[in-house]
């Protein structure tokens, strides 16, 4: 165990992960109904889902991302680089490659409803391994789980420093630096220089690996949120800077919307990157202010926090294919939009539950398949420090 780890849960984790993910729910509701492209739209769009849904999009994965690269950093004090390894790929490698062959693959049917007679007929197009969208070779909104496990590699020897005794003086100037007048502003200003080298030459967010800037820009929220949780020290500076933070991303968000309204004809090339540094602006310093006011409103546990922790991970797998599932037999009724809404979240929200509770939760092959633990396994009464704090952080590192 590393030496002053602090034997603690930092529940407000735990509450801005799963507030990340009820807004991730609505998000992908509101991609059924807004005018961007996307899988199946509704007969009736609203451009006000647009304007919400823009800001939403800025920080909503990053703010998983900093909570993942918390978690890795509590989940590595009791691991052994293989230990640790062999972790993520039972976490991240089984559920993604089970969700590409059986959660996805009825996204692409619905996509492409009209060419197959039936799920049977189309099913077999997957085995065909041809890429989406030329194909129904996919991962979809599991993107994350992809990119997340490729981050865990690639940054684990950088980890693995910060864990060792030759980085405290690297960690204790740090801690300085980030107790001065431009603070956190540093980190910003690493992400806005990576998209300034990078996203001219790999413009466009295809979540397939090969958009090199967005996966250095997510890549640095995952770095970034292990570095500030391995520093002591750090939460206490993000408390007392927390009204700094909230005011920066207020003054920045009015930038961000005056670039995102310029026409899109001009998001490309030099206005993408203009573009981008208000946006990335604005999202950094509301989720240091998340993660500064989360302690004093967020900071302590309850029964329903311990029930969420556990569903989370299956319910963000399984949450956007029942969305479609909802939504596809209403996309041509003429209903008012916003009770079509209501009612696809609403029904998203208790089949996933029904089919944690019913069918996930029970049974350890489900478990497995959804990257939870083996009901067996759960409890280590043998070693209760290690209780209390890997499997207290592990499922904030999804």
């Amino acid at each position: 165990m590393e030496v002053g780890m602090k034997k603690e849960r930092l529940y407000e984790l735990d509450w801005l992960r799963t507030i990340a993910i009820v807004i991730l729910l609505f998000f992908h509701t509101g991609m059924f109904f807004n005018t961007w492209g996307w899988h199946i739209k509704n007969n009736d769009t609203s451009t006000i889902l647009n304007v919400i849904m823009a800001w939403l999009h800025e920080w909503r994965m990053p703010l998983l991302l900093v909570i993942s690269g918390a978690g890795t950093y509590f989940a590595l004090g009791f691991r052994s680089k293989g230990s640790y390894l062999k972790e993520r790929g039972k976490r991240l490698l089984i559920p993604l490659i089970f969700g590409m062959f059986v959660i996805v693959p009825p996204q692409i049917y619905f996509e492409h409803y009209s060419e197959y007679a039936s799920y049977v007929d189309f099913w077999p197009s997957v085995l065909q391994f041809v890429p989406y969208p030329e194909g129904s070779f996919s991962w979809h909104h599991l993107w994350f789980i992809a990119y997340l496990f490729v981050y865990s590699l690639v940054c684990l020897p950088v980890f693995l420093y910060l864990r060792s005794d030759s980085a405290r003086g690297l960690k204790s100037r740090l801690l300085e630096v980030l107790k001065g007048k431009i603070g956190f502003t540093w980190f910003l200003l690493a992400m806005v220089g990576s998209q300034f080298l990078f996203r001219p030459f790999f413009p466009e967010q295809k979540h397939d690996l090969t958009d090199l800037g967005y996966i250095i820009h997510y890549g640095l929220y995952f770095l970034f949120g292990y570095v500030i949780f391995s520093v002591e020290g750090v939460r206490e500076v993000l408390l007392s800077k927390r009204r700094t933070h909230l005011i920066l991303a207020i003054c920045t968000l009015p930038l961000f919307y005056l670039a995102w309204f310029i026409p899109y004809t001009l998001s490309v090339g030099p206005y993408d990157f203009i573009f981008h540094i208000p946006a990335t602006a604005t999202a950094w310093y509301f989720i240091l202010s998340l993660l500064g006011y989360g302690q004093t409103w967020l900071n302590r546990s309850s029964n329903l926090l311990k029930i969420l922790n556990e569903g989370l991970y299956p319910f963000y797998i399984l949450h956007q294919t029942v969305i479609m599932i909802v939504a596809f037999p209403m996309r041509n009724l003429e209903w008012n939009i916003w009770l079509k809404f209501n009612l696809v979240w609403v029904g998203t929200l208790i089949i996933c539950l029904a089919l944690y509770v019913v069918l996930i939760r029970p049974f350890n092959l489900c478990r497995i398949l959804f990257g939870m633990k083996p009901r067996a396994k759960r409890q280590d009464v043998k070693n209760p420090v290690r209780m209390s704090v890997v499997e207290a952080h592990e499922a904030t590192s999804l």
